[in-house]
């Protein structure tokens, strides 16, 4: 029993470290929450009370670095996220697991050729095409869907976060991937609670997991913060941990 609570903590420290550093982190925290015994509903569920905590050890350490602004937040974006996670929370306890494979395999291929062929060029490209409105609509479109996603189904959901702040901002990867903290702790509450009250929810392992998980945001927002080529790592651990991913959701 002891060996699977260190496996538990480890899980979830590395999780930490990679949500906190690009994205995903939920494959290594998941993957030790179903070796420790836990049905994958349960374990989705599960893994979002370290995801709250994760994310305000991370917030903390970039505030702590002066590398946290709230010029850098867009109050309208983070609103359209939001009334998509109470949306997608409202949905999340309903979808089987067998279901979710080939969605979100989907979602990730797609987030990986998005994130090869540099997103930000491509969306300033597309929407130089566009009116002012057209622009807004889509964004707003956009983050709506993020919010919905990150409440619904949660894997993965830094990862495209970090794109659409870096595609539809004026942020690159190392501020976006700050600012992605925020939207990823504000719209993983609703679905928490969801799941809580469905009885989904397993609180003693979760608190045990968020140990780690919190220890590994410090450690990766301290690591981006001290690191002149930030901006280049950070995009190649995503794609690195799309690619995992991938390989996980298909032959696993």
């Amino acid at each position: 029993m002891l060996a699977k609570y260190i496996i538990l903590i480890a899980g979830g420290f590395i999780a930490g470290i990679v949500n906190t550093v690009a994205g995903s982190g939920s494959v290594f925290s998941l993957s030790a929450l179903i070796f420790f015994g836990l049905p994958p509903s349960v374990a989705n569920a599960t893994n979002r009370v370290g995801v709250v905590f994760q994310n305000l050890f991370g917030l903390g350490t970039y505030a702590k670095q002066g590398e946290f602004k709230f010029k850098n937040l867009d109050p309208k974006l983070l609103i359209a996220s939001v009334i998509g996670a109470l949306t997608g929370s409202y949905n999340a306890v309903k979808i089987p697991d067998d279901q979710l494979k080939p969605v979100l395999a989907g979602v990730m291929i797609f987030m990986l050729i998005i994130t090869l062929l540099n997103p930000k060029k491509l969306m300033d490209r597309s929407m130089s095409k566009n009116s002012s409105k057209g622009k807004s609509l889509l964004k707003y479109a956009v983050f709506f869907a993020v919010g919905f996603y990150g409440s619904f189904l949660q894997v993965g959901i830094g990862v495209l976060l970090l794109l659409s702040l870096h595609a539809f901002t004026d942020l690159n990867f190392k501020h976006a991937n700050i600012i992605k903290l925020v939207f990823a702790f504000i719209f993983v509450i609703p679905a928490l609670a969801m799941m809580s009250i469905n009885g989904l929810v397993d609180w003693k392992l979760g608190i045990i997991m968020s140990t780690g998980q919190s220890i590994g945001a410090y450690v990766g927002a301290n690591f981006i913060s001290k690191t002149p080529s930030a901006e280049k790592i950070i995009k190649w651990s995503l794609v690195l941990v799309l690619s995992l991913v991938l390989l996980k959701i298909i032959f696993f």
